[in-house]
């Protein structure tokens, strides 16, 4: 019995699951996001395709054929450990598979076709740059960028069963490998045949030239090997088969060895730990640490939106600056503002995580972790995951030189209220906003929002730091309040 059909209808049951539970998400705030990035970086985008324009007129057969080599590289290198991770099944459901009687071969079916449907983003983002670069996009172009994507899904594959096997997944030999690749490409350039020492990511490389050259409309050809529509079909066929071989020959036996190099980065951050916790205590390092596990995990479609607001945040004061004359003063305020509400998209994770969190608490009570060290590590969780707003906002500020003399100070000052005053009142809030996410955070935003705006635009920011130390002490009572209740319940 191949049980192919059964893997795949359960793991659309559990898309279905997850698509219901994240509707608003995934279809309001992901489109609002999309086209809030291509509103603000539109002019940016336009100028840098048209730069790739006049530069191709330089170009020739060589430039071409080892600038798509090296995108081709870049897209594989950029998955290598989602797919480490999708092929052993690491962190991941699919891993009660490996303790079931199913065949290898059902699983790797399953496996392929989960990694040619997420290359479907890149499939969009490929046809906006073709689009760009000048070309116009037509279902003959989606077709052969449908067919690169295939094509590089099971090179990944292959790649990464081969880099396990030969136990290369190793920081050491994969900076070597990483040099002899950029070596490839170079040679690439003046001799067409150098691609032949990377020839699963040949046929994926020789169709995003051949699109790149039809967009900028130089009559380049990137040549190769692979010219003909039938030698593509031939290449995905055989990338299928000895991806397919490798599966079955050696997934099982390099799978020890696949989650050890999975876990090597985890174990040589355990000194760091034991400083931290030494410092902080075991039970808050712990959890914040677990807490951004769960977040680099993506455990929930709203850390991609949180994320995308903050990123776009962020980019709104360089917007500003590109169509308004704006001085340091005025600009310095509106990189305040921006990052207060950047804080504020990000540090709405952490009621988001407590929510999630809620079900498994249990497993705290049952260990012995005092319930109060719960929304401290809340707060820790809100105002180290927003820190990277606060670098980048100083570095804003300073490349239009607003940080000179006194100004300067104060604007950093001001700057760090901002950051610590905004995180930590969501993070503290997270416990008040578990009944109703959506009203806590839009009343504990607006008010984090005032408090922002009075730092930029008033003289009174002493007072405003006052309110909210006073407003966090009371919200720290009522916090320490949920907390035990939480621990009696539990």
């Amino acid at each position: 019995m191949s049980h192919g059909p059964l893997i795949l209808r359960y793991k659309l049951i559990v898309l279905q699951r997850w698509l219901r539970t994240h509707l608003f998400t995934l279809f309001v705030l992901g489109p609002m996001i999309v086209f809030g990035f291509y509103f603000v970086l539109e002019p940016s985008l336009l100028s840098a395709a048209e730069w790739v324009r006049r530069t191709s007129l330089a170009w020739g057969p060589g430039d071409l054929r080892a600038f798509a080599l090296g995108v081709t590289v870049v897209l594989a290198a950029m998955s290598l450990s989602a797919t480490l991770r999708a092929a052993y099944a690491l962190s991941s459901p699919d891993v009660y598979l490996d303790a079931l009687p199913v065949r290898a071969a059902s699983r790797f079916h399953v496996l392929a076709l989960s990694q040619i449907l997420k290359k479907t983003p890149l499939l969009v983002v490929l046809l906006v740059a073709f689009k760009l670069l000048g070309g116009v996009v037509a279902p003959g172009i989606a077709a052969t960028l449908l067919a690169a994507l295939v094509e590089l899904a099971l090179a990944e594959i292959l790649a990464v069963l081969l880099l396990v096997h030969y136990h290369s997944f190793r920081a050491g030999r994969l900076a070597v490998l990483a040099a002899l690749i950029g070596g490839v490409i170079l040679l690439s350039r003046s001799l067409p045949l150098a691609g032949l020492a990377l020839p699963p990511l040949l046929p994926p490389a020789a169709l995003l030239g051949k699109t790149m050259a039809e967009a900028l409309s130089t009559g380049l050809a990137a040549g190769g090997i692979f010219t003909a529509s039938w030698m593509h079909a031939a290449a995905i066929i055989g990338l299928y088969a000895l991806s397919g071989f490798a599966y079955v020959r050696w997934r099982d036996a390099d799978r020890e060895y696949a989650r050890e190099s999975a876990s090597r980065r985890r174990g040589r951050s355990m000194q760091g730990y034991a400083f931290l916790a030494r410092r902080f205590g075991g039970e808050l390092v712990s959890q914040v640490l677990r807490d951004w596990r769960l977040t680099r995990r993506v455990f929930s479609p709203a850390v991609y939106v949180a994320a995308g607001f903050a990123l776009l945040f962020l980019l709104l004061p360089g917007f500003v600056l590109t169509r308004w004359d704006l001085d340091s003063d005025w600009f310095a305020k509106g990189v305040l503002v921006c990052c207060a509400f950047s804080v504020l998209s990000l540090a709405t994770l952490a009621p988001l995580l407590l929510r999630y969190e809620l079900p498994h608490f249990w497993v705290e009570q049952a260990a012995g972790v005092d319930p109060q060290t719960i929304w401290r590590a809340k707060v820790w969780y809100a105002c180290l995951l927003t820190s990277p707003v606060l670098v980048l906002g100083i570095l804003m500020a300073a490349s239009q030189g607003s940080l000179a003399g006194t100004a300067g100070l104060f604007f950093i000052v001001k700057l760090l209220l901002v950051w610590a005053g905004v995180g930590s009142l969501i993070g503290a809030v997270a416990f008040e906003s578990l009944e109703s996410p959506v009203l806590g955070l839009l009343l504990s935003g607006l008010f984090a929002m005032g408090m922002a705006g009075m730092y930029a635009f008033t003289d009174a920011w002493p007072i405003t730091a006052f309110i909210h130390v006073y407003l966090m002490h009371h919200l720290y009572e009522r916090a320490d309040g949920h907390s035990d209740a939480l621990g009696a319940q539990l």
